[in-house]
């Protein structure tokens, strides 16, 4: 990639070379002898705008030099990006970053003749603490500033060894920026002694391993009037935080380091927390909750026990991946559900309902392997009410130690007849096989799906017309069947 832009680069070199040519507008004699006056060529600012956009900033900034026209554009350029990384080698025991800050310096001391617009400024770089970086990075987005920027993009990567423990503390002025509208920071820190924090136009802000205060946080929500996306990962705080927000719409916490959490936003519609230490979380009053996502926690009290409807009435998705329900009790009542996934199922819950009308999709996986007891224990305490739904994905490993699953499989699998497509994956061919004298007596499970596919590993004492004939027992009217069998060294896919 680098190669072709700076094969690019050169062509750029050749086609300015003939414009210098022809910018002096002098005569040249052609072959007869009779004078011919060139006329001045240069591409439009638009395309020589797009193509140093188009160009790595180191390379845009040497293609810059190659006319009075292209430096032009070039000051005029509203996205500025600097990315320390793209650069060869990058160890801190060499050259590369004192390179690439006086690089920094030169760009900035070009772009501060100019008074354009700047709407965007990515900074990736390595940070050691010293004076010499901090003052660029402090002068840089100072000067965005001052250019009404839009957007700032700063990415840190902290230096390993005696200086590790050093890191940025961001300047008052980005906490001050009235036209900022996203803000994505990463390995710096936000003090809490600054007099205030107005950040009036700010809609989206990324927190990565950041790290602040309680009020600090505090004073920064605040300071946010119009924020509705909010993302913390690897976030320290360390405490109780509380977020009281009339605007927010998404919010995103994932593994960070805090005691508990208040959510206070009336326009909440997403919620998302993931591997995240925090030993309560209250969202009873984000009652426009749309997309609710918990993923390895541990959910204590009566989180599901009396339904969802009367606390999110509006919540369209529920997500629960590899969680820990504390009451063994799955009671999910909604009228507005259109997409419900149980990832890493818990066997140790006693018992899950669901009345959801309105339903579309389900997904379930079970976490490790399950018994016959266990997988039986399931069975007795599972109930989906879905009339509307449309796609269904069952995913369920057994004990190595295969028992007989039919009875229970028949049964559970009745639940999902209402669904118009099943994709189950079963880890035991044993477990999908119906005795002749099951099919005979019993009704089949699944006797209105019309699509289903079947993933499942064979052994061999496993008959694939005994297979065979179990699935088509079991969803008799489908109008496709697509069956994929794993074998030790081979795959066998049918339908």
């Amino acid at each position: 990639m680098i190669k072709r832009k700076a094969e690019a680069c050169n062509d750029i070199r050749i086609i300015n070379k003939k414009t210098k040519s022809q910018d002096q507008n002098h005569d040249i004699q052609n072959q007869h002898g009779t004078a011919v006056v060139t006329r001045e060529f240069e591409l439009p600012d638009l395309v020589v705008s797009q193509v140093l956009l188009l160009l790595p900033t180191k390379l845009a900034v040497q293609a810059s030099i190659l006319s009075r026209q292209w430096e032009r554009v070039w000051s005029s350029i509203p996205v500025l990006v600097f990315n320390e990384y793209e650069e060869p080698g990058g160890d801190w025991h060499t050259l590369e970053h004192k390179l690439f800050i006086d690089f920094l310096k030169k760009c900035l001391k070009r772009r501060e003749k100019d008074k354009y617009t700047v709407d965007k400024l990515t900074l990736h770089m390595r940070y050691g603490g010293g004076r010499g970086s901090t003052a660029i990075i402090d002068k840089w987005t100072s000067f965005a500033v001052e250019r009404n920027i839009k957007e700032i993009d700063i990415i840190l990567k902290r230096k390993l060894g005696p200086d590790k423990n050093a890191i940025y503390k961001l300047s008052q002025t980005i906490l001050n920026a009235k036209s900022l509208t996203t803000l994505n920071l990463e390995n710096v820190r936000i003090v809490d002694n600054m007099s205030c924090i107005s950040l009036p136009s700010l809609e989206s802000m990324s927190l990565t391993t950041v790290v602040l205060s309680k009020l600090g946080f505090i004073q920064l929500i605040s300071g946010c009037p119009s924020i509705e996306y909010l993302s913390l990962n690897q976030c320290r705080l360390k405490d109780d935080v509380k977020i009281s927000s009339l605007s927010i719409k998404s919010l995103k916490v994932v593994q960070c380091s805090i005691v508990g959490m208040e959510i206070e936003a009336m326009n909440l519609e997403y919620f998302l927390s993931c591997y995240t230490s925090m030993s309560k979380i209250n969202i009873a009053s984000c009652q426009t909750l749309r997309n609710l996502n918990f993923s390895d926690r541990c959910l204590e009290g009566a989180w599901f026990e009396h339904g969802l409807d009367s606390r999110f009435p509006l919540l369209e998705s529920l997500t629960m991946n590899n969680c820990i329900i504390s009451s063994s009790i799955i009671n999910v009542d909604n009228q507005q559900l259109k997409h419900i996934a149980l990832y890493g199922y818990d066997k140790n819950v006693a018992k899950v309902t669901l009345s959801t009308p309105n339903l579309l999709s389900f997904e379930l996986s079970t976490a490790g392997y399950l018994s016959s007891a266990e997988f039986s224990t399931l069975v007795s305490n599972f109930s989906i009410s879905a009339p509307k739904l449309l796609e269904a994905m069952i995913i369920i490993n057994f004990d190595p130690i295969v028992d007989s699953y039919s009875s229970s499989m028949r049964k559970f699998l009745g639940n999902f007849d209402c669904s118009r497509k099943l994709n189950l994956s079963v880890n035991a061919a044993q477990a999908l096989i119906f005795s002749e004298e099951t099919r005979k007596t019993c009704q089949p499970p699944l006797p209105t799906v019309e699509h289903l596919e079947v993933q499942t590993y064979s052994s061999a004492d496993v008959k694939e017309e005994d297979l065979g004939s179990s699935l088509e027992w079991l969803a008799p009217t489908v109008d496709s069947l697509r069956v994929t069998v794993y074998e030790e060294n081979e795959i066998f896919t049918h339908g």
